[in-house]
């Protein structure tokens, strides 16, 4: 007779680690991509996986906008830019993070489109 084991649920609330991998995107999305506790979640595998592709973005946008800072009267004008976009980022990861932590699957432009 064989002995069931039974299933193990994850330590920490779905909703919890979803927000949490908003929070400190890009580095957190991966841990809770690859902890084996997280794998078999689908809510926190979609948050974890469209935080991980917005954190990507936070960090390539800037260097874009860091190219053409060295063109003579563009570089004032894409300064503002990219503080206007940085603090506009900024604000997207706080409302994404709240939206995890409510149980909810909010649609990222262009992004939610690379997650299934």
């Amino acid at each position: 007779m064989a002995v069931e084991t039974p299933q193990k649920s994850p330590s920490m609330d779905p909703k919890l680690a979803a927000a949490l991998s908003w929070f400190f995107a890009p580095i957190g999305s991966l841990i809770f991509m690859l902890l084996d506790d997280f794998k078999k979640d689908e809510f926190i595998q979609y948050h974890a996986k469209l935080s991980l592709y917005y954190g990507i973005v936070n960090i390539v946008l800037p260097f874009c906008g860091f190219i053409f800072m060295f063109i003579p009267f563009l570089n004032i004008l894409v300064g503002c830019l990219m503080w206007i976009l940085l603090i506009g980022l900024f604000i997207g990861r706080i409302y994404y993070t709240v939206k995890a932590y409510n149980g909810e699957k909010p649609v990222v432009p262009v992004l939610s489109g690379f997650v299934k």
